[in-house]
């Protein structure tokens, strides 16, 4: 029988026991339901499929969504990373997508013959690759897989099966291979959902840097050594060089070391390729056919532009000149010297004003096709030369000045920038002999004098090691104290370049250049000045003396000026007021006469400088003149 407690009442209803049955697990359905909920909204850690290696100590990490993430280590900030989007990014859809395919195979795998193989038709039923690779029936002959196109050294297959939804694109394939001039890029071929509006986007980010649309362009030789040329757009950006750490605060516009080049080229022509750009976002649209891109992280500015150019030779592939059969994805060979040739004989020595001197002796051994940016010394990058000569065994001497590329430079006129040889066909064409000179800032000394190797990059991506020796010291000059003595005594001396030149440098006289030997029409001037110059031939051209002061006794004025080398070293730099060098409108080494250039009032950057008094210096060898010029904005 029930007692009533005169404590605790009986309530009416429930008893409390009976609502925690019904309470309790309620609660817990409920944070079950939110649980799943939450579960399904959120993206899963996406599982590697496959990592490719890449030069730089960089890894390309290709996962089961279809993502790309190329850096340096696990912990390290993405140099790049990638995605597949459409228009279906929607939680129900993400909760019911099926487990993705995906493969690895390399080229000539079972199954996967192709190009110029005798079993191309890997199932003999007269079709080839009529059943790509993703887990299905394609062709519908009972069997799965059993023939495809098995591309590049490591392929890497993520098919996602549009029956299931879902929220990728239906098809990527990913190709790497081995070879120098291509181990930096990755390939990839996407195909868009057909289900879908807008087929499916593949977005590449930097992060906080810009991508920036530029033409590139590069040479190569063929198997049989002739040249050829190519020219294309891509989209391209400088971000700092990642580390193991995370990304590097700060770092130098040319430094290899803390900066890499980045490099992004569609190589299908087709109204789906369609590239949108917004900052650090590139946006490549895709559709029922297959969009090729190659992306590409190379060191230097040449490299970039060779690898990518070779990528649009790589997707073309090879045509069969008999049969005209023409195989896509084959990676045409390069000439036996731009592949196997030793590495030149290397010097160096330290010029007047201090400068590296790096003397390359070339040979038809030798490949003469060096990246002027990528030297190695001691453990440092020298970094970029700012001059390159080459001085051929037979023939005329090229000068060339070297300027560092950078992303501030993008919008300038790229054919010196990205092929600093073009006037050198004898160091390219693996006939011609001679040497190739490149004047760099010199390293510390305690650097300089511990390395017995330097290393580099040929332009197509091949690296080198060579012994680096110091060049045979230059002949002491003559020995002029008779001709001193003669001087004193007033007697007649002899006009060699040797004793002209000891004159001009002993004498208490002490000359300078000619102003004739520089002028500028007009001057002001507010869109481009002309600026005529004279590289004289005899002394008298050359030289003014003080007022007062007459040339030393026994110089002959008519003789020829005793310039280094033959053919003086002349340029023609633009200073601001304060003496900061603003630009450079030439550099190289002139034989004796007229020359001109002209200055719109821009710097080496690309950008106006202000209204105001500058100077123009014309200096050569080591005698120099300048004039002032008035820009009117």
């Amino acid at each position: 029988m029930y007692k009533k407690s005169t404590i605790f009442p009986k309530p009416s209803g429930q008893s409390p026991r009976n609502l925690g049955r019904f309470f309790f697990p309620a609660a817990a359905w409920l944070l079950l339901l939110a649980a799943s909920v939450s579960l399904a909204g959120a993206r899963p850690t996406p599982t590697l499929v496959h990592t490719f290696s890449l030069p730089s100590g960089l890894a390309a990490k290709v996962h089961a969504d279809g993502s790309l993430n190329i850096n340096v280590g696990p912990s390290a900030t993405p140099l790049l990373t990638s995605e597949i989007l459409t228009l279906t990014n929607s939680r129900r859809n993400r909760g019911r997508v099926s487990a993705p395919f995906t493969s690895v195979v390399t080229e000539g795998s079972i199954g996967g013959q192709r190009g110029f193989s005798a079993n191309c038709d890997d199932d003999g039923d007269g079709a080839v690759d009529e059943d790509f690779l993703d887990g299905m029936d394609n062709d519908g002959d009972g069997l799965v897989d059993e023939d495809f196109a098995a591309i590049s050294d490591a392929m890497v297959v993520v098919h996602h099966d549009m029956s299931q939804g879902g929220d990728r694109a239906a098809h990527v394939e990913y190709y790497h291979w081995a070879y120098p001039h291509l181990r930096s890029t990755v390939f990839l071929a996407a195909k868009g959902n057909p289900g879908l509006s807008n087929g499916g986007t593949y977005r590449l980010v930097l992060g906080n840097q810009k991508w920036r649309e530029a033409s590139i362009g590069a040479r190569r030789h063929d198997l049989a050594g002739k040249a050829e040329s190519g020219r294309l757009n891509a989209f391209v950006a400088q971000p700092l060089r990642p580390n193991a750490a995370g990304t590097l605060a700060h770092a130098e516009p040319c430094d290899p070391g803390t900066r890499l080049w980045v490099g992004v080229v569609v190589l299908t022509e087709s109204p789906r390729g369609r590239a949108v750009l917004d900052g650090g976002v590139l946006d490549l649209q895709l559709g029922e056919e297959a969009v090729a891109i190659a992306v590409c992280v190379a060191e230097s500015w040449l490299q970039l532009n060779h690898m990518l150019n070779e990528s649009a030779q790589v997707q073309a592939g090879i045509t069969d000149k008999v049969t005209g059969k023409q195989a896509p994805w084959i990676v045409p060979p390069l000439c036996v010297h731009c592949r196997m040739s030793d590495a030149p004989e290397f010097s160096w020595q330290l010029d007047e004003d201090g400068d590296l001197l790096v003397n390359a002796r070339i040979s038809p051994d030798h490949n003469g096709a060096l990246d002027p940016d990528l030297f190695h010394l001691a453990e440092a990058y020298l970094g970029a030369p700012h001059e390159i000569l080459w001085q051929p065994d037979a023939g005329a001497a090229v000068v060339v000045p070297w300027i560092c590329m950078n992303e501030g430079m993008l919008n300038r006129s790229h054919d010196l920038l990205s092929d600093p040889y073009a006037e050198m066909a004898s160091l390219l064409d693996h006939g011609g002999s001679g040497n190739l000179r490149l004047s760099f800032v010199a390293p510390d000394a305690t650097h300089l004098a511990a390395a017995s190797e330097i290393s580099g990059t040929y332009l197509s991506g091949r690296p080198f090691v060579a012994p680096f020796k110091t060049a045979p010291a230059p002949h002491p000059a003559a020995d002029l104290g008779s001709v001193f003595v003669a001087e004193a005594q007033g007697a007649e001396l002899l006009a060699s370049p040797a004793d002209q030149e000891q004159l001009l440098k002993n004498s208490s006289q002490r000359p300078t250049l000619s102003p004739q030997l520089l002028e500028g029409f007009p001057n002001p001037f507010s869109e481009v000045i002309r600026l005529r110059y004279l590289v004289p031939a005899t002394m008298a051209e050359a030289f003014v003396w003080d007022e007062g002061e007459d040339p030393p006794i026994g110089l002959d004025l008519q003789a020829a000026v005793p310039w280094r080398g033959g053919a003086p070293n002349v340029s023609v730099k633009i200073y601001s007021i304060s003496g900061q060098e603003l630009v450079t409108l030439f550099s190289g080494n002139r034989g004796p006469g007229d020359g001109s250039v002209q200055w719109t009032g821009v710097d080496n950057f690309g950008r106006r400088v202000a209204a105001g008094t500058y100077f123009c210096k014309l200096q050569v060898d080591k005698w120099s003149v300048t004039r002032r010029i008035v820009y009117l904005r």
